[in-house]
């Protein structure tokens, strides 16, 4: 997933502090779940903040375009042969710049 869709996303590890209290008492809580229409904004503070969590993980996803059983180099530019074989069958090349996903080192999977 891509970090701006990560930070749309509720982190179970984020806590927010919630105060009871009608005259802002001292007592409170740190909670990572606040459903009320009167104060959205603890919801929000409760997402994933992406790259700047110490668990966050970065990979880089390439689209490339591959051809099988062809001797001849394919037309167009950034075709790289498969392997070192004088009669090379197999082609590939990158067709855009490689972007760049992420996941949760602590809760999520790899991306």
């Amino acid at each position: 997933m891509t970090e701006a869709d990560a930070k749309q996303r509720w982190c179970p590890f984020a806590r927010v502090w919630h105060c009871d209290g009608e005259h802002g008492d001292v007592t409170g809580v740190a909670i990572n779940r606040f459903a009320s229409e009167h104060d959205p904004i603890r919801d929000t503070n409760a997402r994933c903040i992406g790259s700047m969590c110490m668990a966050w993980r970065t990979t880089h996803v390439e689209i490339q375009e591959e051809r099988f059983a062809q001797e001849a180099r394919p037309e167009g530019e950034g075709w790289e042969p498969f392997s070192d074989s004088p009669r090379n069958c197999a082609w590939k090349r990158t067709l855009a710049a490689p972007v760049t996903h992420g996941f949760c080192g602590l809760a999520g999977g790899s991306a």
